[in-house]
């Protein structure tokens, strides 16, 4: 019997029976059995309204329909789980005795807590065997098959007849009655909940298993608990009390795992395997903006031609979208698939060797301000803390969080004779934020950069968020040198690139400009400073004339 809806229900009427209005549905023809057998057995199912007004009783037709309906409801589920050991019965015995009659080996036990690998192999053993037989079937027998069924014989009958047929069959009869039970839908549903139950019991993937099919042959189960093939023939003459039975699928699967199925597994090893919060925000950014633009989209689907179809989506979006931009969405993308790999969801990155050169606009550099520009700049009339700000930026190369997080506890004055520095690197009590290793370096300071007194805790009030301050320190400078400099390519980050080509113009070597400004391995391995020293460092960055500094508005 196959599981009905609500939506299956037949619709409800309204009669007027024993001078009250009376709610009544048909029983579904399917579900009769359930309410009794015999000549007296009712067609329908009432409800009284209690009530001889017609349009109060229209008023409760809605909420007595529904009584009656849960009442189908509960037939139902009744009779079904009164079933269920039969009909799990009825496909272990089938696949016991289909693996018996074939001499498979060491049979595994037919349960969820049985090895996956174990039942798979079972699994697909019992489908060779069963097809071999149910394909050995000649067109004579089919057709017998046929008309036997159709004149309703019993299950001997069928066997009978079969061995007159094919006498020199490879197959016995009871092969071959084994075979045809265990291609009924009831056995195979079996397989399909045993499988998925199995699978998340032992923490596996859960199966891509194909849409259910088999043979629906109607089965009856006999008072004496046996299950057989439906024979109203038989039943007449027997008078015997049975019931129809059916196995429908219990386990609902989850389907193939989607992207968003791992989403929240992988973005706790980001903020796990990665320190810097810009990159966290920059991966978990990579794979939202994929699920926006692609939607949520089957692991083992996404391959190559996806990963291309996601370029051009972000393009289609915003035309103008950076170069660099795209390369770094990908590199996102690529990275989450790694992850994806290493857990053993999928067998392949298909955001590795992409061709991306001609994707994107080509990003343009930032320009450094020219002398003049740098004038106007330090002649403006700035707050004494942003003046201080492009101070150390103009003379350091200092990138704009760099300089904004500085705190007094990295600035030394003390250990090398007249020179005093700023440290970013990391300490027992501090991990400074920036941009890479290469980064972390010592900076000795400009003769001509005045500092204010020495104090303790940060430098500059600007906001950190996520260990960056960048955003509340560019909002404080970057409209201002917009409006002394518009320019597109000239913002804050442009000094680094004017003290670059200062200390070039300055006769200092590439290797200590690339060092002080943070363009090479750094600092990090320790006070070696990768083989310039810090008084050479000074020494050299001294050569650089700052005139602007000396600015007031």
């Amino acid at each position: 019997m196959t599981a009905l809806k609500w939506t299956d229900y037949p619709k409800p009427n309204l009669r007027f029976i024993r001078g009250v209005w009376t709610i009544e549905v048909s029983i579904p023809a399917s579900m009769r059995h359930l309410f009794g057998s015999g000549s007296g057995t009712t067609r329908n199912r009432r409800k009284s309204t209690r009530t001889t007004d017609k349009s109060i009783a229209q008023s409760k037709m809605h909420e007595l329909t529904h009584q009656i309906y849960s009442e189908f409801d509960r037939k139902q589920e009744d009779h079904l789980t009164r079933h269920h050991a039969v009909a799990d019965n009825f496909a272990t015995d089938v696949i016991y005795g289909l693996a018996t009659s074939f001499n498979y080996k060491d049979i595994p036990n037919i349960r969820a807590s049985t090895e996956y690998n174990q039942l798979v192999a079972l699994k697909t053993s019992c489908d060779v065997y069963a097809d071999m037989i149910m394909n050995s079937a000649t067109i004579d027998e089919t057709k017998v098959m046929a008309d036997l069924l159709a004149t309703s014989p019993s299950p001997e009958e069928v066997i009978v007849k079969f061995r007159e047929l094919n006498t020199n069959s490879p197959y016995t009869s009871e092969q071959k009655g084994l075979a045809g039970r265990y291609k009924h839908l009831m056995t195979q549903t079996f397989w399909h909940d045993l499988l998925i139950e199995a699978a998340r019991e032992q923490g596996l993937q859960e199966p891509r298993l194909d849409p259910l099919k088999g043979a629906d042959v109607s089965l009856i189960v006999k008072t004496d608990g046996n299950v057989i093939v439906d024979s109203p023939m038989m039943r007449r003459m027997n008078n015997e009390l049975v019931e129809p039975i059916s196995r429908p699928a219990r386990i609902a699967p989850k389907g193939p795992p989607m992207l968003s199925d791992v989403q929240e597994e992988y973005f706790k090893i980001i903020d796990r395997d990665y320190e810097k919060a810009d990159t966290k925000r920059a991966l978990k950014r990579g794979v939202l903006k994929f699920a926006k633009l692609m939607g949520d989209l089957p692991m083992e689907e996404i391959d190559l031609t996806t990963a291309y179809r996601f370029i051009d989506k972000q393009l289609e979006l915003k035309p103008d979208i950076s170069h660099s931009l795209i390369k770094d969405t990908n590199w996102n993308m690529s990275k989450m698939f790694s992850f994806l790999i290493k857990r053993g969801y999928v067998k392949s990155n298909p955001f590795v060797g992409l061709d991306l050169k001609n994707y994107g606009t080509k990003t343009k550099s930032y320009l450094p301000y020219t002398s003049e520009e740098l004038f106007t700049i330090f002649h403006h009339n700035w707050e004494p803390q942003e003046r201080l700000l492009l101070s150390i930026m103009i003379t350091t190369g200092m990138r704009l969080n760099e300089a904004g997080t500085l705190t007094w506890d990295r600035y030394n004055d003390t250990e090398y004779q007249g020179i005093r520095y700023f440290s970013l690197l990391d300490t027992n009590d501090e991990n400074v934020a920036t941009k890479n290793v290469g980064s972390k370096r010592i900076i000795p300071l400009h003769p001509d950069l005045e500092l204010p007194p020495k104090g303790t805790g940060r430098l500059f009030n600007y906001t950190i968020y996520d260990h960056s301050c960048a955003i509340k320190a560019g909002n404080a400078i970057n409209p201002t040198l917009n409006t002394l400099v518009p320019h597109p390519r000239k913002t804050a980050h442009s000094f680094r690139s004017s003290l670059k080509i200062l200390l070039r113009d300055a006769d200092v070597s590439k290797e200590v400009n690339d060092y002080y400004t943070g363009h090479s391995s750094g600092d990090a391995a320790g006070k070696s400073y990768g083989g310039v020293s810090v008084a050479k460092r000074y020494e050299d960055i001294s050569k650089a004339k700052h005139p602007w500094l000396s600015e007031t508005a």
